[in-house]
């Protein structure tokens, strides 16, 4: 009878230490869904966030280059046409070094649209784009579009601010340099 007893008693705790790894680990693993779920919530937010300001940086990138080629003089103007075409390239060049967009863009399946537009407009001379790439200019104004800019209106501005900054500094290089 007290052997019987033992063994029931070391089987019960058996079934319990069981029964709680089983509890345990299952516990664990909702735990890490739940964590692998917001994880990939936060990087679609950051995905959209990049593309927005891709989308954004290109239009502005655009349109400020429009705005110097419509102004370029030969030989008599304040620039080259070298300085516009080379910093709307030095530009991209720059802008897919940042860590964000090689993080979010560059590594993702999903973006694949932009980073196709983003490398036509890059390894494309600024001064072609309208020949060359004009169905790219045409997505990135679709896109740029499909925003409600009152939503996102310190994104652009900073965006904005950001490539101003960045083409005086150019030109004020090229400047120093002639």
């Amino acid at each position: 009878m007290q052997q019987n007893m033992t063994m029931w008693i070391i089987l019960g705790v058996l079934v319990a230490v069981l029964g709680s790894f089983f509890v345990w680990s299952a516990i664990k693993e909702k735990i890490k869904r739940k964590q692998r779920r917001k994880q990939e919530l936060q990087f679609r937010k950051d995905l959209d966030e990049q593309v927005r300001l891709l989308v954004f940086a290109l239009k502005i990138l655009i349109d400020k280059n429009n705005d110097y080629l419509t102004n370029f003089q030969p030989s008599i103007g304040e620039y080259k046409m070298s300085n516009i075409v080379n910093t709307a390239h030095k530009f991209l060049e720059k802008y897919q070094e940042d860590p964000l967009f090689k993080e979010c863009i560059l590594s993702n399946a999903d973006a694949k649209e932009e980073i196709f537009a983003f490398s036509i407009l890059r390894d494309t001379r600024s001064n072609s784009w309208n020949k060359r790439a004009s169905d790219k200019l045409e997505w990135v104004s679709e896109r740029f579009n499909s925003y409600d800019l009152t939503l996102y209106e310190d994104d652009y501005k900073k965006m904005q601010e950001r490539i101003n900054e960045y083409y005086d500094a150019e030109f004020l290089k090229n400047d120093e340099q002639n």
